[in-house]
């Protein structure tokens, strides 16, 4: 990768992966199909089995590894293909460098949350280095580099030089932008490390906020697709979870995989008047989807059996979540202003935790525009919800960080590993979903052993 032309081409693979091959792991494997689902439960009985997603054997756990490391590889390929040329590359090509830098960083802290320790300093170095078993780094080491990478890679964006203008899948080449969201990954990043070490993250979060992070609907990250012609333009959540679950003829009830949103998300949004509910959620009446808030019903946790009158349980609205042409939300001003909000009440800013938190949680409504007409909510009905769910100031330090957290959770229902993490980080049992104890002492979250999840907590 000697010279801008070259580098360029090298990222086409990079994109690729970002565009299709890295969401399509996630919606069966990850946003609904995680070990502790936040969103979508399903049944005992479902194609994976009880035990299925635990196999690290399975596509459910192999399959999110592949893809994000695919993403780390061709990154690496281009970045360490580069080094040898950096003193006789122009100013546009390590340009393109930088962008590629972001994305890798994003995939490895994706990865680094699913699995802890996982090849860092040595990785991709078989074909460079002969390196064909590199050891695992430490989470903590890794999270430190990632946020030295991201520093690096921000300050090595400069608006005056070439870009991919249109062929960017993100930001069409506004430099500008993509500084922010480098500087917003920082910040995800850095609030992950409050409870392991609070000084890193008061740091780094300090040095996102004075870069300058995503605050703006304009600004957020999102991957645009459109319902064909080919498969590969389709949105890739959609495409899978249509294929897998809820096909133009399931009706709610021929339904593979038994999944359905859990009675603790259902039971939440109907408890707060959330007009979200119509938007992401339909019960089947006559094989016609309904999107009546008072119809909603959520599936228990632990269902042992699919339901007689499974078609009256709550599922993924067609209209909206479902829309081959629906967007890829990848950073949102809903998560950053709540997590500045966070920064804020942690009085490592002079931000108003209260502005922030009504500021993330309207985003967080106004996202669900970008999915159609059907996910269009009123002005009016936003602002009468965010006034309903304001900020409790007189609360305690907890009671405020369970209210950010709880809308984190709501806001994230399409990056479920991402409120999984966040909601992990600050164990909030009481938010995530209902549980059974099993005889065996493990924790069951429907039907599954949660194991590898009690495992992850161990590594943090």
């Amino acid at each position: 990768y000697n010279s801008e032309a070259n580098i360029k081409y090298g990222l086409n693979g990079v994109y690729q992966s970002i565009y299709w091959e890295v969401p399509t792991s996630l919606p069966q494997y990850v946003l609904f199909d995680h070990y502790t689902p936040l969103g979508i439960e399903r049944t005992e009985t479902s194609s994976l089995g009880a035990c299925g997603a635990l196999n690290p054997d399975n596509g459910t756990v192999l399959n999110t590894w592949v893809m994000a490391c695919q993403t780390i590889a061709r990154c690496h390929c281009v970045l360490d293909g580069a080094k040898p040329f950096m003193d006789k590359l122009t100013p546009g090509a390590k340009q393109y460098l930088a962008e590629a830098r972001v994305i890798r960083a994003w995939a490895y802290y994706y990865l680094v949350n699913l699995y802890g320790d996982v090849p860092y300093s040595e990785a991709a170095k078989g074909y460079t280095d002969g390196v064909f078993t590199p050891k695992y780094d430490a989470q903590s080491d890794i999270y430190k580099a990632m946020l030295s990478e991201l520093d690096a890679a921000i300050n090595s964006f400069n608006a005056a030089q070439p870009t991919f203008a249109s062929a960017d899948l993100l930001y069409k080449g506004d430099i500008t932008k993509w500084k922010k969201f480098g500087y917003s990954l920082m910040l995800r990043v850095a609030m992950r490390t409050t409870k392991v070490d609070a000084a890193l993250a008061q740091q780094w979060a300090q040095k996102a906020i004075t870069g300058g992070v995503i605050t703006t609907d304009a600004d957020a990250a999102v991957i645009k697709y459109t319902n064909g012609p080919q498969i590969y333009n389709d949105n890739p959540v959609a495409y899978e979870l249509v294929g897998q679950d809820y096909t133009a003829t399931a009706y709610g009830d021929a339904n593979t995989e038994g999944g359905k949103y859990s009675k603790t998300f259902i039971d939440y949004l109907k408890t707060t008047n959330d007009p979200r509910l119509p938007v992401v959620a339909v019960i089947w009446n006559n094989k016609t989807p309904d999107t009546t808030s008072a119809l909603q019903k959520g599936l228990p946790s632990g269902t042992g059996s699919k339901p007689a009158n499974f078609p009256s349980y709550s599922e993924p609205n067609p209209n909206t979540i479902l829309r081959y042409d629906a967007p890829l939300l990848v950073l949102t001003a809903a998560e950053t202003n709540l997590l500045l909000s966070e920064v804020a009440l942690r009085k490592w800013s002079a931000g108003d935790a209260a502005a922030l938190y009504k500021a993330g949680v309207e985003a967080a409504l106004r996202n669900w525009s970008l999915f159609g007409t059907g996910g269009v909510i009123a002005p009016a009905s936003i602002s009468t919800y965010s006034g309903a769910q304001a900020l409790n100031v007189a609360g305690s330090f907890d009671d405020q960080m369970k209210q950010i957290h709880t809308q984190f959770w709501i806001a994230l229902l399409l990056d479920e590993q991402e409120a999984e993490h966040a909601e992990r980080r600050l164990q909030q049992d009481d938010v995530r979903v209902e549980r059974d104890e099993r005889a065996d002492g493990h924790l069951a979250v429907d039907g599954e052993d949660t194991a590898v999840e009690q495992h992850e907590r161990g590594s943090e």
